[in-house]
């Protein structure tokens, strides 16, 4: 007997969405996009007709929810649903399939995709980088104390010489600072590179 491998938290917003839960199809949607565009325009090459399908199949699937079928696989079964749709709007019928794959589907990065994607972790590494330096000194050492060398809260308040709550209410504030910065930076990123 074959045991399937099942996720219960895909499992599980699967079912909800199905039964009509906006919060379930905007997390399948959100947690599944990067990769089906990256996939998508790795078959189309086209930015826009891969978006254009994406928001295709959430539509279909928004509007025949309640027979769909059963997935404990979330993201196979949308990336199956997405290269039946994005072949289908190119039309593949009409070309000999190898010479289409010859042509749209090369796993090795473009010369130019490299440098932009160079550019982008550049990017995003100095606006951590800036975040960062919004911190005060003690706030710096706090962070990297609990994030890089993994101390205990009792442990950095040893190190530091600060009370036990000073440092739960320093880490804490920074945290918070750290967050509020971060959250602007990825609002950008999602307005940017989506």
């Amino acid at each position: 007997m074959e045991v399937k491998n099942i996720n219960s938290d895909e499992y599980l917003l699967w079912e909800q969405l199905k039964k009509g839960n906006q919060e379930a199809f905007l997390n399948i949607y959100q947690s599944n996009y990067q990769s089906l565009f990256a996939y998508g325009f790795k078959i189309s090459k086209d930015k826009e007709l891969t978006k254009d399908v994406i928001q295709d199949i959430f539509l279909d699937l928004w509007n025949k929810k309640s027979a769909l079928p059963e997935v404990h696989k979330t993201k196979a079964y949308l990336l199956t649903y997405l290269r039946r749709a994005l072949l289908k709007k190119i039309n593949i019928k009409e070309i000999n399939a190898d010479q289409f794959y010859d042509k749209h589907f090369e796993l090795i990065l473009s010369y130019e995709n490299i440098i932009i994607e160079k550019e982008r972790k550049k990017e995003l590494y100095q606006k951590l980088s800036n975040a960062l330096n919004t911190l005060t000194p003690r706030q710096r050492e706090i962070i990297h104390l609990k994030f890089y060398e993994q101390l205990s809260y009792e442990e950095i308040s040893n190190v530091m010489e600060m009370k036990y709550q000073s440092v739960l209410n320093l880490t804490h504030e920074s945290i918070k600072i750290l967050r509020e910065v971060l959250i602007s930076i990825f609002c950008f990123i999602k307005i940017v590179f989506f």
